[in-house]
């Protein structure tokens, strides 16, 4: 309760004028007390509005907490090494299939381009000869993984065992003694030197280099794997009642 306060002029006075004048200073004075209870009761309002509104600020950030929870579940099921590796697998053939598709159509140009040219006029003796190899060639003819017919079985696949066939050389493969076969097969892809002592050494020493490579290339992916599961570790903060939380400082997201 305020304090009685006492009133600046004396009423002892009976004059007109000093009633009149009393009348008046009643009337401001019980004006201003009327402004006073006003401006108190506005501030009770607006202490109870500011609690009301830190309240259901205080409930959004719970919400958005949870919610964040959940999406940090959803990147960490993201980073699942089984899945990852399976993607990979599913890529590494994507790959290999390319490959494949792309040596083929270079094949199709080289033969297209060799149909278009002009005939040269040949001896007697080269058309024999020419004779000759097609017929030997057809004998053992193979129109599977990109092979032209006539392709002879040269090797052995490794993988899996079963023939391979020899591609129809190129000017600058001819020049380099290079010989290249497909696995009827696998698909497996071989290259082989002219000046080698054996097709052999040449095709297990590939073989072996593409496993270093592949090994590699593993580690690599493992290293990478593991990097990157630590620095989740440092950004997420786990929380045995509400489960993976991000930390309340800030987090520097610069490079």
């Amino acid at each position: 309760m305020a304090p009685v306060r006492t009133h600046p002029y004396s009423r002892d006075k009976t004059t007109a004028f000093d009633q009149q004048s009393m009348s008046i200073l009643d009337h401001f004075w019980k004006d201003a007390e009327d402004r006073r209870s006003k401006l108190t009761l506005t501030e009770s309002q607006l202490r109870r509005f500011r609690q009301e509104t830190f309240k259901d600020l205080d409930d959004r950030i719970d919400g958005l907490e949870d919610r964040i929870g959940g999406l940090e579940e959803n990147v960490m099921s993201l980073f699942d090494h089984d899945e990852i590796s399976g993607l990979k697998d599913r890529i590494v053939g994507l790959e290999r299939n390319v490959s494949y598709l792309v040596r083929s159509v270079s094949f199709l140009m080289v033969e297209k381009s060799e149909e278009d040219s002009p005939l040269q006029e040949q001896s007697p003796t080269e058309m024999e000869m020419d004779k000759d190899s097609t017929r030997e060639r057809s004998s053992t003819a193979s129109t599977d993984y990109g092979c032209q017919a006539g392709s002879l079985i040269r090797q052995k696949c490794d993988s899996c065992g079963m023939s391979m066939f020899e591609h129809t050389r190129l000017p600058h493969e001819a020049m380099r003694g290079e010989y290249h076969f497909t696995c009827g097969s696998c698909g497996e892809y071989l290259t082989v030197l002219e000046d080698s002592g054996s097709e052999r050494d040449n095709e297990s020493e590939e073989k072996e280099g593409r496993a270093d490579r592949e090994d590699e290339q593993t580690q690599q992916y493992q290293q990478d794997m593991h990097m990157l599961r630590e620095e989740i570790e440092k950004i997420v903060q786990y929380d045995e009642d509400r489960g993976f939380r991000l930390p309340l400082s800030p987090i520097n997201t610069r490079c």
